[in-house]
């Protein structure tokens, strides 16, 4: 809040509190979430009004936690980070657009996507003319398996797109659903129960 360099801050910030530059890589929070088990993880912008409106209201009907990164400008400490991703000139080219059940391919003209390869076990940019449609990924935000949901999450410029979306959507039993499900087999189990009698129950003395 005083503009100094924040864990989010990119390698190389100058702030005005602190003259040197950031040398610390930045947290990336995605990577937080999924190594906490989060079941709805997502990214999107500030700039992106439609965008944001959509993650939000998908965020908002999921059943359980859900955590989403938004780029967000900051014009007075930090203005233009998200500038060489965001802006319209160049966001069609660095911004892959995940959409459920559809191949991961973007750019202005559609002609680059995301392939897996298997030899190096990690996520390749690659053109479309390149390789057969059948090669091309296609996203799968419901996958149990988070391997290629943090692979999406931590992809980077210049070498990656930055992946726009839905990540994750994992359905799983929320805390206070198993909660209610504990305590529905308690009750059939052991029945509803009375306090008074939980008070007087067991090792009890009288103090006169």
């Amino acid at each position: 809040t005083k503009g100094q360099a924040s864990p989010t801050s990119t390698v190389g910030t100058i702030s005005k509190s602190y003259q040197f530059a950031s040398l610390s890589e930045p947290v990336r929070p995605l990577k937080f979430a999924l190594a906490a088990g989060g079941t709805f993880l997502a990214r999107t912008a500030d700039m992106l009004g439609k965008h944001m409106q959509q993650v939000i209201i998908e965020s908002h009907a999921h059943s359980g936690t859900s955590f989403i990164e938004i780029l967000q400008n900051c014009h007075i400490f930090n203005d233009g980070a998200f500038k060489g991703v965001l802006e319209k000139t160049v966001r069609d080219d660095r911004l892959l657009m995940l959409e459920d059940g559809k191949p991961m391919i973007f750019g202005a003209d559609s002609d680059k996507a995301m392939v897996f390869n298997s030899s190096k076990m990690a996520l390749q940019l690659v053109k479309v003319a390149d390789v057969k449609e059948s090669d091309i990924l296609v996203h799968d935000a419901a996958n149990p398996d988070p391997t290629v949901h943090f692979m999406l999450a931590t992809m980077q410029q210049p070498f990656y797109p930055v992946a726009m979306g839905v990540i994750r959507k994992v359905e799983k039993p929320a805390l206070d659903q198993q909660t209610e499900e504990l305590k529905k087999n308690s009750i059939a189990k052991n029945g509803k129960g009375n306090l008074l009698d939980l008070i007087y129950s067991g090792q009890t003395w009288k103090v006169e």
